[in-house]
């Protein structure tokens, strides 16, 4: 769903377009969230560092998603991670005040906003409990049983991440999973058999 067609075009004209490249840091961690991003086009990775320094992936956004929305409201609305270009593209950005008046003023947007934002947060809690799990084949299999025994990826090093894995460990565990007839391998897709 694209929120931006909820807009008319006088609402459209109190947004921001941002163009990015990849490797770019659009927000850093730990500066005041001001509005909403709206992904157009591209991916942005949002990351941060744990207590040991380790890097780990928060969010990877993708077109349609909205990022800083759980931020502006809050008694703390500071990024909590860095916002990152995963590849070049541009987002709309909407500004807290404009945000509120368009809550105001324009219903068939707040319920399109809305809708996002809960599909956003299932999929949040969708990766918190695979992550909460212990080994890679727990993850693994959470994550097949999420998407009803069947997900594409683009990389072993894209899937590893999302999963917190190593790209070694996943590796081992898609093999021995395959090797044990449990997993059907092919064009960027891994089935649950």
């Amino acid at each position: 769903m694209n929120l931006l067609n909820k807009l008319s075009p006088g609402e459209f004209l109190k947004t921001r377009r941002i163009d990015f490249h990849k490797g770019e840091i659009l927000f850093s961690e730990g500066t005041l969230c001001k509005g909403v991003g709206i992904l157009g086009k591209g991916k942005l990775h949002i990351r941060g560092l744990t207590e040991s320094g380790k890097e780990i992936l928060f969010h990877e956004l993708n077109v349609g998603e909205l990022f800083g929305h759980n931020l502006i409201f809050s008694d703390s609305p500071y990024y909590k991670g860095s916002v990152e270009a995963s590849s070049d593209g541009y987002l709309t950005f909407i500004e807290k005040e404009e945000l509120v008046n368009l809550f105001q003023g324009n219903e068939e947007f707040l319920l399109a906003y809305l809708k996002v934002q809960s599909e956003q947060g299932q999929r949040l809690n969708e990766r918190i409990r695979i992550l909460s799990m212990d080994g890679a084949r727990e993850r693994l299999e959470c994550l097949l049983w999420t998407h009803q025994g069947e997900i594409s990826y683009s990389s072993i090093a894209s899937l590893a991440e999302e999963l917190g894995l190593k790209r070694e460990t996943l590796s081992r565990t898609i093999h021995q999973m395959q090797k044990e007839g449990k997993l059907e391998i092919g064009n960027h897709r891994i089935r649950m058999l």
